[in-house]
């Protein structure tokens, strides 16, 4: 079979090598590709054994971990519930088991990094510090242990609780380490990092680490990965190098994760004059926040590759000088989750030079010896960056299309969606198969493939400077592809050779560094975020395909065909079976909610329609619109309906002082719930504009504010005392204001006409108005 439109024949010698078939040899070479990319996601996301509870005491055990879990997370335990008093002596009677000294921090710490509502609490996190023979600077391992009102917690982040237990008992068990080692388990992070800001700001113990690990979790199982680090991480990647069972870490998810608005206690802990860590596993979203979230749906190999990640990290870094760790940061990433592979950000610009000259060699090279045409290089470019365009089009309208099907799902994951995503991986090779298939006899492949290319220099000139973290991702695969193609426009081997050598040259490393972060990606950004996993399929499309399609000999337009049709299978098979039983639950939401002002009382909801187990509560009468009684900066839609107005106590608003001095008010509120609830909403309302506010001596007005006045001023308090909380407004304006009080429980509330309390059935979805009871009270002053 010859390549007519491959390279050019003058280039090809006569035929003095034996000739085979080349269907064989291209069938053979895709099915070899198609086999390293499903190896390398295999093991990216292999997962150990468990070791049983029989395990020497020295190793980590996730069964015997499991244990503590099952205790831990027996129930929703959200800050303020009886739950999470009972977790809070749980752990201290467990570690005071272990012969350690446990202390409890109590304080009142506030958040005001976003926008208002700002969160604010009562705090109380649990500290146990293990002494070291010959301490430098600690090592410091963190996992909250506060769950959201409507999950059991296990895996966010009971399993991090779990894994400090288990690794503080074996590190009991074995001869003591060089380094002080400090667990700290936070409160009152899922409301707003309140704990780790208590620890950061006041524990004096802050002052001593030296390295932190954070675990966490957004979901039930899959591999754990280290994807944050603190700045200057050169030494510590070096260490964690050394010291990890599995090296699954990558700069590129550090540079992903700062441009994302998501935070962990690791955010806080940032501020701490140390190094650190950051891990998590992400696979099984549907579990992330819902009733889902029990330990028994945790998957236990994922809570070994935990525990071994803390147990050796600690024992590693435990008998190191930690006084001086601060180096230079490096790119670092792993392959196939076996190797860590790192070098200094200093070879960054020196790698994309070197990568620039030999594609500007492999540019004139093939003009000169007529191999490449500038014309076909341009439509390379455009068939790369329009295939990109286009598959993800495709990919988002069928999405959209289908998503209405899943809005009763968590996070509008379908239960079963890997068959999705590959199907929609299908999808892309079909689209862009076709493309490549539609320019093969009017472009030869090499001109395609350099015109891809330079499509990738620009995005490895983008990213190094841009988030150099991830510039190996484009500038090493394109490296080696332009040495391969400056190797087919020298040498004087048969051009069948030289394609085979091309194709295996080039898709060998891009499949082995790109085909793990795909899955990953999908996985982390869900089937939400679809268009933009496609992105990270078409790129190495652009590199492989051209020169795969040009190999195709026969019945070419069945590959596309066949792509399409299986892809299509899937999409549609995923849709059929992602139906809702026992253990995959319908999501929905229900809130009752009594405006004590007027005394009328409604049920709610935010999900988009009643469905039959929310219809017994809005019935008849249902509206749509916003609740701004209740939530006064929150404009979404709700679905709503009347309901009996409950007999409950209002919160309270107590006037302590008002007092007027240089043109200032100031004016002193005691505030509480009489009914106990745990979270407490407060709003200013009207034209009045706030200069300063304190809420239990903590200011609450964001950092640089200074005297520039707040009109929208609201705060959130959670783990709400008996007591109740003082609050302290001052502003400039004689004129009366209002203040707004609403306060939350968890759990619906009884109506007059039966007790209707959490049901089991129920997850929630991700709104924080999920299966809870609100009293809104407003005050003048």
């Amino acid at each position: 079979m010859a390549f007519p439109d491959t390279f050019d024949s003058s280039r090809s010698l006569s035929a003095t090598y034996p000739r085979v078939d080349s269907r064989h040899v291209t069938l053979v070479i895709l099915l070899l590709l198609v086999l390293i990319a499903a190896g390398s996601i295999y093991f990216q996301n292999r997962l150990p054994a468990v070791v049983p509870a029989t395990a020497p005491p020295s190793e980590f055990s996730a069964a015997r971990a499991f244990a503590q879990l099952r205790a831990i997370s027996a129930e929703p335990h959200p800050i303020g519930s009886q739950a999470h008093i009972n977790l809070r002596d749980y752990l201290v009677s467990e570690l005071s088991k272990l012969g350690l000294t446990p202390s409890r921090q109590q304080s009142t710490a506030v958040n005001v990094k976003r926008a208002a509502p700002f969160a604010a609490g009562n705090v109380e996190n649990i500290l146990v510090r293990i002494p070291g023979t010959a301490n430098s600077r600690a090592v410091l391992l963190v996992s909250h242990y506060d769950s959201v009102p409507t999950s059991f917690g296990a895996g966010d982040d009971g399993a991090g609780v779990a894994t400090l237990l288990e690794t503080a008992r074996a590190i009991k068990s074995g001869p003591p380490l060089k380094n002080d080692v400090i667990l700290l388990f936070t409160d009152g992070e899922e409301v707003g990092l309140l704990g780790a800001r208590a620890f950061v700001n006041e524990h004096p113990w802050s002052k001593d680490v030296g390295l932190f690990l954070n675990f966490e979790a957004r979901g039930n199982g899959g591999p754990v990965f280290m994807f944050e680090t603190t700045n200057g991480n050169g030494d510590l990647i070096r260490q964690f190098e050394k010291s990890s069972p599995v090296p699954r870490a990558s700069s590129f998810f550090r540079e992903i994760y700062k441009l994302l608005p998501n935070d962990t206690d690791f955010t806080v802990l940032k501020a701490l004059d140390a190094q650190g860590m950051n891990f998590a596993f992400l696979s099984g979203i549907n579990h992330y926040h819902t009733s889902l979230d029990r330990p028994e749906e945790l998957d236990l190999r994922t809570l070994q590759q935990q525990g071994s990640h803390a147990l050796n990290l600690t024992q590693h870094f435990g008998n190191l000088d930690l006084k001086n760790m601060r180096d230079n940061d490096v790119v670092y990433f792993d392959v196939i989750g076996q190797v860590l592979f790192t070098y200094s950000k200093f070879w960054i610009l020196p790698l994309l030079a070197l990568t620039t000259l030999l594609f500007a060699f492999v540019v004139v090279r093939g003009i000169v010896t007529k191999e490449l045409r500038v014309k076909g290089m341009l439509i390379g470019v455009v068939a790369l960056v329009g295939g990109i365009i286009f598959s993800a089009g495709i990919c988002w309208v069928i999405w959209f299309l289908t998503q209405t099907l899943f809005r009763s799902v968590p996070w509008s994951e379908p239960y079963h969606s890997n068959p999705l995503r590959l199907g929609f991986v299908l999808l892309t090779f079909a689209a862009m198969s076709l493309i490549y298939l539609l320019l093969r006899n009017k472009v030869n492949a090499l001109s395609l493939m350099v015109g891809a290319c330079f499509v990738w220099l620009l995005l490895s000139i983008a990213t190094s400077v841009a988030i150099p973290g991830g510039s190996y991702l484009f500038t090493i695969p394109l490296l080696l592809t332009c040495v391969g193609l400056s190797f087919v426009l020298v040498s004087k081997a048969r051009r069948e050779f030289k394609t085979y050598l091309l194709i295996l040259f080039t898709g060998v490393p891009v499949i082995v560094l790109w085909s793990p972060l795909v899955y990953n990606l999908f996985v982390a950004l869900t089937v939400n975020g679809v268009s933009m996993v496609v992105t990270f399929v078409v790129l190495p499309l652009g590199l492989l395909l051209p020169l795969i399609v040009s190999a195709i000999s026969a019945r070419r337009w069945m590959v596309p065909a066949a792509l399409a049709c299986v892809s299509l299978v899937l999409l549609l098979g995923s849709i059929l079976v992602s139906g809702f039983d026992q253990q995959h639950p319908k999501a929905n939401n229900i809130f009752y909610a009594l405006n004590a002002d007027t005394g009328k009382a409604m049920f709610a909801s935010s999900d988009q329609a009643a469905d039959e187990w929310t219809s017994q509560f809005l019935s008849t009468g249902i509206e749509r619109g916003t609740m701004k009684e209740f939530f006064p900066r929150n404009n979404r839609i709700f679905i709503k309906s009347q309901a009996t107005a409950a007999a409950l106590a209002t919160p309270e608003a107590t006037l302590i002082s008002d007092s007027r001095e240089n043109g200032m008010r100031t004016v002193t509120l005691h505030l509480a719930s009489q009914r106990n609830a745990p979270v407490l909403a407060i709003y200013t309302e009207g034209d009045t504009e706030i200069l300063d506010a304190s809420i239990d001596g903590k200011q609450v007005m964001p950092a640089g504010k200074g005297s520039v006045p707040m009109r929208d001023w609201a705060i959130q308090f959670h783990g709400l005392p008996e007591r109740g909380v003082d609050l302290v407004l001052k502003t400039k304006s004689e004129a009366p204001y209002k203040v707004l009080l609403v306060d939350r429980s968890y759990g619906l509330v009884d109506t007059g006409n039966a007790m209707v309390s959490r049901a089991s059935h129920i997850i929630s979805s991700p709104h924080p108005t999920s299966d809870a009871s609100f009293v809104a009270k407003s005050f003048d002053f």
